[in-house]
């Protein structure tokens, strides 16, 4: 396993990060911090300024000391505003968006956790992002600049590509770094990253979708998170987690084509299916 010192690493700011991969590992979150950061340090920043509010949030709610600390409070802000600044363009008001959203995204974590048995994943974060477009497209905010950098169609570097966009990286130094991080803490959650970032470039061509989109991962990411999910969720059971991952890729292609953000949606959705129909299956077998 890497080594990280711990003085570095044991807060619930870098676990916030461990936890954009559902790792409670502040070590994990370290790398992942950097993985944002070789690529745009403006991101991480950014994201940073959304993990306080969403911590300071969460404090404010009496929210349990023991869960702060694991960084459960913490991711669906810093995914949000990584999601937002890839999205618009960095001004004032897209930044009090994603602080406003920050603090809104603890609101729907607790109403998750009280209403639903399914686990909510990054279902505030993908929320809280619809409703800050739907916002911003009132407000005619403006688009960030289009990416300048050339395509790279090596299988590897989609796969790399893939891991890095689980945290809106489109670079593969910076899914290598998420790998790294994926090691620190869990052997089988980095196992299980390459086997569905190398699945979903895979299928997305033998599918024939849009080359430069599976060039740049975006048919890996959502992929790459229903694996790591549905592997801790069903330890014993190699099947589902292929399931949910080629679920995740059809429904990654479904949002592109009717034009609507996909975010995270299509491994929510995914890890919810296969959650929910196992257990009525199990409970109508008991």
């Amino acid at each position: 396993m890497l080594k990280i010192p711990s003085v570095i690493c044991h807060n619930a700011i870098l676990r916030s990060y461990g936890q954009i991969f559902l790792q409670p590992s502040s070590r994990a979150g370290f790398l992942f911090v950097l993985a944002i950061a070789v690529n745009s340090l403006s991101q991480a920043i950014i994201a940073l300024a959304a993990i306080l509010t969403s911590l300071l949030t969460a404090r404010l709610l009496k929210v349990t000391a023991t869960d702060i600390s694991q960084g459960l409070y913490g991711f669906n802000a810093a995914l949000l505003a990584l999601a937002i600044s890839n999205t618009l363009a960095v001004t004032l008001a897209s930044l009090l968006l994603i602080i406003a959203g920050s603090a809104l995204t603890i609101l729907l974590l607790q109403q998750f956790q009280q209403r639903s048995a399914l686990p909510p994943f990054t279902a505030p974060y993908i929320l809280t992002g619809w409703v800050i477009l739907l916002i911003a497209g009132g407000l005619q905010l403006s688009l960030p600049p289009l990416p300048t950098g050339t395509e790279i169609d090596q299988f590897y570097t989609a796969v790399a590509r893939g891991i890095g966009q689980v945290v809106f990286q489109d670079n593969a130094l910076s899914g290598i770094l998420c790998l790294a991080g994926l090691l620190c803490y869990s052997r089988l959650a980095a196992m299980w990253t390459l086997i569905a970032s190398a699945t979903g470039v895979f299928i997305a061509g033998i599918l024939g979708f849009p080359e430069h989109l599976i060039n740049n991962g975006s048919y890996s990411y959502n992929a790459v998170l229903a694996g790591i999910a549905l592997a801790a969720h069903f330890p014993r059971r190699f099947i589902l987690p292929l399931l949910g991952i080629g679920i995740s890729i059809l429904l990654m292609r479904g949002f592109q084509l009717a034009e609507v953000p996909a975010f995270t949606a299509p491994f929510v959705l995914a890890s919810w299916l296969i959650i929910a129909v196992t257990s009525r299956i199990k409970q109508r077998r008991g």
